[in-house]
């Protein structure tokens, strides 16, 4: 018996949005999936799975245009997503026309501004992975789409009840923390190890996360600790990496083959700067990863780390502009390391998405389009992503 399909359609390619690797990983079980992406998908995620049960389709790779008139940089941008959103919702068409299609998954907020006016309500399945609370324009013209999903999915219970306010929901969005599907088998480092490595994988940016302190913290300590940085070199990253002795670069490796480094490290690093209900009540895929390596967390005084770390005690909160509480922090958790560790991995399994990733397919109902599916709310929509975010930029 044939299976039904479900169609999970991403603005970028599936790199930048890791969750959404187990999202697949637990949909497959039961559908078909088409994924459909604005950019090409490393190879090591196409590879993941079966081709007969997860297959890719992806936008030509359209050029990009550089110039130095602002008004023809927006205008090449906005062609760019309207090409994207034209080619999407064609190839939804075509595949409602061919199969049995169960609902579509639109990946992001991003994403969502290129489906304006094109699906019946409760056909469809809406993530929702920042809270846009810079973007009231934005929250504005997509409360349409959200209040006609299927189901709404965020990654912090948190998040739920300001989503559910801010989009006026009749139902309290779905939590699906941001957990990877992993069965990682993992050494516990142990004292005679020549290097335990504070890991910090993200991106790099001393205003939002400054490191200075965490570099100076580990020159303090004894010679087997360094700071292992992971993610898209910058000058800031150089930086660090030529002004501390014990500070090193292990370059950038995309979503999951980042893992097999992770795996290995002794410590790992979460910090937000809750200067926005965005990263106060942060959802980081990060911390389920170091959960699934058994890694220990040095985190600072966040609502949302807090929230999900401190029940399990396996993370110890520290400042992050302190080098005296990092340094005291890391020698907290050496000296107990083996409990840290495997509450770290009790946080982990604590958490079941495949039920409820599972259970939003049930009462699965025939697909349909609206009749405003042609060119002139895909043009509506991504003028829109473009204006009103023009529009908030000056407001600000």
């Amino acid at each position: 018996m044939k299976r039904a399909k479900v169609i999970l359609v991403q603005q970028d390619n599936l790199e930048c949005l890791p969750p959404l690797l187990s999202v697949i990983s637990i949909l497959q079980k039961r559908y078909d999936v088409l994924v459909l992406t604005g950019r090409r998908n490393p190879k090591v995620i196409e590879n993941m799975w079966d081709a007969e049960r997860v297959s890719f389709k992806y936008l030509w790779q359209t050029q990009s245009h550089s110039h130095k008139n602002a008004f023809l940089r927006k205008f090449y941008s906005l062609r760019k997503l309207f090409q994207e959103a034209c080619w999407m919702r064609g190839e939804i068409s075509r595949q409602i026309n061919q199969d049995k299609i169960a609902f579509i998954w639109v990946g992001s907020v991003e994403t969502a501004f290129y489906f304006s006016r094109f699906f019946r309500k409760k056909t469809y399945v809406a993530n929702a992975y920042e809270l846009l609370d810079e973007f009231p324009l934005y929250r504005w013209y997509l409360r349409h789409f959200y209040q006609n999903a299927k189901r709404v999915v965020v990654p912090e219970k948190n998040r739920a009840y300001i989503f559910k306010f801010w989009m006026s929901l009749d139902v309290l969005p779905l939590v699906v923390p941001n957990k990877p599907q992993l069965n990682l088998k993992r050494k516990v480092p142990s004292s005679s190890k020549p290097s335990k490595s504070i890991l910090y994988q993200g991106v790099f940016n001393p205003r939002e996360r400054c490191l200075d302190a965490f570099c100076e913290a580990v020159e303090e300590l004894p010679p087997e600790y360094e700071l292992l940085l992971i993610g898209r070199e910058n000058d800031y990253s150089k930086k660090l990496c030529s002004k501390y002795k014990k500070v090193r670069y292990g370059g950038y490796h995309p979503a999951p083959s980042h893992l097999e480094i992770t795996k290995n490290a002794y410590i790992g690093i979460a910090t937000y700067a809750p200067k926005t209900l965005n990263s106060t009540y942060c959802a980081p895929n990060k911390i389920w990863e170091y959960g699934a390596c058994s890694l220990p967390m040095l985190i600072n005084d966040s609502l949302g780390l807090k929230g999900y770390l401190s029940p399990w005690n396996c993370a110890v909160v520290i400042d992050e502009r302190d080098k005296n509480s990092i340094r005291d922090g890391i020698l907290s958790i050496a000296k107990n390391y083996s409990s840290f560790s495997r509450q770290a991995r009790s946080f982990y399994d604590s958490e079941n998405i495949e039920e409820k990733i599972e259970s939003i397919g049930e009462g699965e109902c025939p697909l349909c389009l609206t009749k405003n599916n042609g060119v002139f709310w895909t043009l509506i929509g991504v003028v829109a992503r473009g204006v009103l975010g023009h529009l908030h930029s000056h407001i600000l």
